[in-house]
């Protein structure tokens, strides 16, 4: 019938009997999504920004000089040696992260080299529930958390890069911009 109410099963050859053999296929879609610190739970990751690499997609540095400066500006050409560990922001792959999740698996002399490791790292984790998903890549399957980067962790950076590039293309100056946050009427106890 043309309105029948279950669409027909699909069907598949049997190579023991010959003929035809209906399927069911079932589809099972699974998504997550989470803050910052709670993919960071599911992840490999620290569940704190203590960590020298506390960013998931990337190399950032907290305690670099370089990590206040826009890529490509003057500010971020200087002659000054990087932190120990600095990689500038480089992105982190899935091959990296799953060496790093093995190197924090493996036995150390002392709990103290643990946690430096882990700190240097930016794993704190050796096995965790995203690496037990089939196919998962936790480095590309975790969202971004703006609500948590923004002004504690990489967020920042890119309001200075858009920022630096609005100004050098002309759209306004840094005069014009003060300016107008100079004008904002900002609750007292806050900063400009």
């Amino acid at each position: 019938s043309p309105h029948s109410p279950h669409p027909p099963h699909p069907q598949v050859p049997n190579d023991v009997t010959g003929g035809m053999e209906k399927v069911i296929v079932e589809v099972h879609l699974v998504g997550w999504l989470a803050d910052l610190l709670g993919a960071h739970g599911l992840g490999p990751w620290p569940e704190s920004f203590q960590a020298r690499h506390a960013c998931r997609d990337c190399w950032w540095n907290t305690i670099c000089w370089c990590e206040k400066k826009a890529p490509g500006s003057r500010e971020s050409q200087s002659k000054t040696p990087n932190a120990p560990g600095c990689r500038n922001r480089v992105c982190r792959t899935h091959e990296e992260l799953v060496r790093d999740m093995a190197t924090i698996g493996g036995s150390f002399r002392t709990l103290k080299l643990r946690a430096e490791t882990q700190r240097d790292l930016g794993v704190s984790k050796a096995h965790c529930v995203l690496s037990h998903l089939p196919g998962s890549k936790p480095i590309t399957d975790a969202s971004a958390d703006a609500a948590h980067l923004f002004m504690l962790g990489i967020t920042r950076h890119e309001i200075f890069w858009m920022l630096d590039d609005l100004i050098s293309s002309g759209c306004f100056s840094w005069a014009e911009l003060n300016a107008q946050a100079k004008a904002l009427n900002l609750p007292k106890g806050h900063r400009r």
